[in-house]
């Protein structure tokens, strides 16, 4: 049985960062010329990462799929999420990794809970009188950053600012409506709880019970908020999860059908082919090279 990885952070080696810092700066664009602007898929296990972008545009690469995002834009980068960007050559900004521990204790405070740590964001402001804001904070803290008797308190709360504003423009965005809001927290809800039992999926209607909804209820809310029935946002976050296991562990295909319960190999590469347009070995090809 293949053994599931992580890999390490990318930048240690070169910019230092010590297992031992709470939060870790660098500028965006000298670190983007040590990899050509091009920074390949990867997870970090002990690390959350916020990306503070103010020029240029770059390409983030999730399980999701590619999303172009044009400056000023934040992104905000949970543990073991496996995530890859392209930048382009004007591009700048700064990168903060921040110790996983410290961050959970010093930072998930209401309202950022616990949720936060787990759900990778990004957001665009153009020119906002919110970025105005972050950009003020990110410019406070790179100037407490650069004293030699940099104060933890207020670069934590500076922190928690920024992540503040990020999660309040995210919430601003989401919501279009009363009922779309309703809608979508309860789509929500039914991701988490497909995520909670992701290597052994149930049926929607069992789903739907723990939600004391209908699954007719179910599929319309699903279908009002992401233009899909339930099944078929299942199936999309259990092919999402085994794309991780395809790109970052040792395990075949077929040990991957059976972790996740699938009737065999060849029931998981048809979904899989349906889902993702390619199937498992293809996939798994393509992001080798």
């Amino acid at each position: 049985m293949g053994k599931f990885s992580n890999y390490k952070e990318l930048h240690r080696d070169r910019f230092g960062l010590q297992q031992k810092d709470f939060v870790h700066a660098e500028n965006l664009a000298r670190r983007s010329k040590f990899y050509s602007w091009d920074v390949q898929n990867h997870t970090h296990k002990d690390i959350v990462q916020l990306f503070v972008i103010w020029s240029g545009s770059g390409i983030l690469t999730t399980t999701n799929g590619r999303k172009e995002l044009h400056a000023p834009f934040i992104v905000f980068i949970p543990i073991n999420t496996l995530h890859g960007f392209r930048f382009k050559e004007d591009s700048d900004g700064d990168l903060y990794s921040i110790n996983a521990a410290f961050f959970e204790k010093e930072l998930a405070q209401p309202p950022l809970n616990d949720q936060i740590l787990k759900d990778l964001r990004h957001i665009e402001f153009q020119q906002s009188a919110h970025w105005q804001e972050i950009h003020f904070l990110n410019a406070r803290i790179q100037t407490e950053l650069s004293d030699i008797n940099k104060n933890q308190q207020a670069l934590t709360a500076l922190l928690f600012l920024i992540l503040l504003q990020l999660h309040r423009s995210t919430e601003r965005t989401n919501k279009t409506s009363e009922n779309l809001d309703q809608y979508t927290s309860q789509v929500q809800h039914f991701k988490r709880l497909v995520r909670s039992t992701i290597k052994n999926v149930s049926r929607v209607q069992d789903y739907a019970s723990r939600m004391d909804i209908s699954h007719v209820h179910l599929n319309r809310i699903c279908h009002q908020v992401e233009q899909k029935n339930a099944l078929q946002i299942i199936h999309e976050l259990l092919i999402e999860e085994t794309k991780e296991y395809l790109i970052n562990s040792n395990f075949t295909i077929a040990e991957i059908a059976y972790l996740f319960h699938f009737k065999n190999p060849a029931h998981f590469t048809r979904l899989f082919k349906k889902i993702a347009g390619v199937t498992p070995k293809t996939f798994k090809q393509n992001t080798e090279h």
